[in-house]
């Protein structure tokens, strides 16, 4: 068998390498959510983080395929390698498309499912333990219809710690509850799980099909155009260099993005100045906090004025305006900036998730040259140890 290119080989190992830790992470991920206390979910949350661990076992299992592949230079397992990462590509691109096409019908299959479990006051009730949980955490009531789902027998986990906009009077009594119904979060829930499962399976389903038709193009060309391999007498020297410095400069822009990202969060704390969530000052009722109020010679355009009662107007004297009777507090509410940030965790999210896929693009492609190279026989010139007989060209009779 020919022999492969080692600056080949050693770069398709390290694809491979990190398509095994990329499976590992995504097991270790799973599993410490399964094991975590007070976890509470529900089947189809099951059967999608087992899901997640068949899909990182299969990755970790073509990253180990691929690296004893080239380590041995075994065609049979380059083979296995090449078809294993294409079956998985016609996977998740089936799946990313039951996905896209199923999102409105499993939004309100899901409200269907749990109007079921209504009232959720009831004895044997599946449902009545997670939104417990889920109130607490999220600020929410109810299941569908607020805190009506519950009935007369409304929970501690319902009631507002803080009078704000987010709160609403249960009719005939005093106490404020949370409006907002949990579905609502289990919404946002499915549409984050949706679109994280869309990128992968596209993702990579597209870069997997670009994948198999250059690998078709080159098998072609191996097939039809055979080239000569030559090794000896070839430096190597500069090319090794070179890829050590690509990799040297992808590495160094990788952890720039990871500082960068790591500071812009950091100062984000320090130079954003919001108030409230969604309606700005006013989702604090009466209780303004501090950290609301504009300091001294700020800008005032982004700001707004607030009247403060003749008792509190002592404990606010360096936050009063030019009148004196009125408060300045930021405008913008943090809940748009909040947004945002996600919007940019989800976007890196994405981009690791594509950094994966076209590193295993890379490996299906360096997969099938290290085939095709394997495949074809080394030619050998070799001499003949003892010179070739020649005839005499004189006679040697006498004269």
């Amino acid at each position: 068998m020919a022999k492969v290119n080692s600056c080949l080989r050693g770069l398709f190992i390290f694809i491979n390498i990190l398509m095994l830790v990329a499976g590992c992470t995504c097991i270790w991920f799973v599993l410490r959510q399964v094991t975590s206390k007070n976890n509470v979910e529900s089947a189809d949350i099951a059967h999608m983080k087992t899901g997640f661990i068949i899909g990182g076992v299969v990755t970790a299992f073509l990253g180990c395929l691929g690296f004893y592949g080239a380590k041995l230079e075994n065609k049979r397992i380059l083979k296995v390698y090449f078809f294993g990462v294409a079956v998985c590509v016609i996977a998740l691109l089936v799946i990313g498309f039951l996905f896209a096409s199923q999102r409105n019908q499993a939004f309100n299959l899901l409200k269907t499912e749990f109007e079921k479990h209504l009232p959720l006051y009831k004895k044997g009730s599946e449902m009545r333990d997670m939104v417990e949980e889920l109130q607490k955490s999220s600020e929410c009531c109810g299941l569908v219809n607020g805190y009506q789902d519950w009935g007369g027998h409304i929970p501690e986990s319902c009631y507002c710690k803080s009078w704000n906009s987010d709160c609403v009077a249960i009719l005939g009594s005093s106490n404020k509850v949370y409006k907002k119904p949990c579905i609502n979060v289990l919404y946002g829930f499915m549409e984050t799980g949706f679109n994280f499962i869309l990128g992968i399976s596209f993702g990579f389903a597209a870069v997997g099909v670009c994948g198999c038709i250059i690998f078709g193009l080159v098998l072609l060309a191996t097939r039809f155009y055979p080239e000569v391999e030559k090794v000896d007498g070839k430096d190597v020297t500069r090319g090794r260099l070179l890829l050590l410095v690509v990799a040297a400069v992808t590495m160094g822009i990788s952890f720039l993005g990871v500082f960068g990202a790591y500071k812009e969060k950091k100062w984000a704390l320090l130079v954003v100045h919001c108030c409230g969530m969604l309606n700005g000052y006013q989702d604090w009722g009466q209780k303004v906090p501090d950290s609301c109020r504009c300091p001294p010679f700020y800008q005032y355009k982004d700001c707004v004025s607030v009247p403060v009662s003749p008792k509190n107007k002592w404990g606010m004297m360096k936050y009063l305006d030019v009148s004196g009777s009125s408060v300045l507090v930021y405008k913008q509410p943090c809940g748009p900036i909040v947004l945002s940030y996600m919007r940019k965790v989800f976007d890196i999210s994405l981009g690791i998730t594509f950094g994966l896929a076209i590193s295993a693009f890379i490996g299906m492609v360096m997969s099938m040259t290290m085939y095709c190279q394997i495949k074809r026989p080394s030619i050998i010139f070799s001499l003949e140890q003892s010179p070739p007989k020649y005839t005499e060209l004189y006679s040697t009779a006498e004269y």
